[in-house]
């Protein structure tokens, strides 16, 4: 009876996609929570001159307006860019340097027939593959970390993919960038009450 008893641990949600962000939509936005409000938006722009072209992507919350007790953030670095994180990378606080709910990701210019790349993701112009944003954001007022994978291209202008993102549903609990399930998945109460008390929740 102690067992059925046990409160559940929490867990990692993790949902697998395919959005596209590109000039042409000119980014995309996503919710962290299935059924819930946009959480953080992925912008692609452009500028021209006579001289001079340049694409850049970066990535925010999706609502400005929202009180900083809604704890929206961007895992960044001092330069204001979004870490592009290999899996495996432990996602905390302390990788929340600043204030500031906007870091840049990628940045494509050519000036004078020469083309030039800065920031993270653009990774000199050769883009990444399965790497991570890093995010902090809130559930019922408590923060809550999580992570979005995605692949980024450019060659040609700025493209990128998002492939999933997961959170934990333990506040304040740090993640690991790829991970997609947690040991305590599976408590005592679950495993008492057989096949009938597990999650129906997605699997990658």
């Amino acid at each position: 009876m102690l067992a059925l008893t046990t409160p559940a641990e929490g867990k990692i949600i993790y949902t697998p996609a395919h959005l596209e962000c590109s000039l042409a939509t000119g980014g995309c936005d996503w919710s962290m929570i299935d059924g819930g409000k946009k959480t953080f938006a992925i912008a692609i722009g452009t500028t021209n001159t006579s001289n001079h072209h340049e694409t850049g992507m970066s990535v925010a919350p999706f609502d400005y307006t929202r009180s900083s007790q809604q704890i929206n953030g961007i895992a960044e670095s001092a330069q204001h860019a979004a870490y592009a994180l290999l899996a495996g990378t432990p996602i905390k606080g302390k990788l929340f340097r600043t204030s500031l709910n906007f870091a840049e990701m990628a940045q494509a210019s050519q000036r004078s027939g020469k083309s030039y790349f800065r920031d993270p993701w653009a990774n000199s112009g050769k883009g990444v593959k399965n790497r991570y944003l890093g995010l902090r954001f809130a559930i019922n007022g408590k923060a809550h970390y999580g992570w979005a994978r995605l692949n980024v291209s450019v060659s040609k202008g700025i493209h990128a993919t998002l492939t999933g993102y997961a959170y934990e549903t333990i506040p304040n609990k740090p993640i690991i960038a790829g991970k997609t399930h947690g040991k305590d998945e599976a408590t005592l109460g679950r495993l008492a009450q057989g096949a009938s008390g597990v999650s129906n929740g997605r699997k990658p």
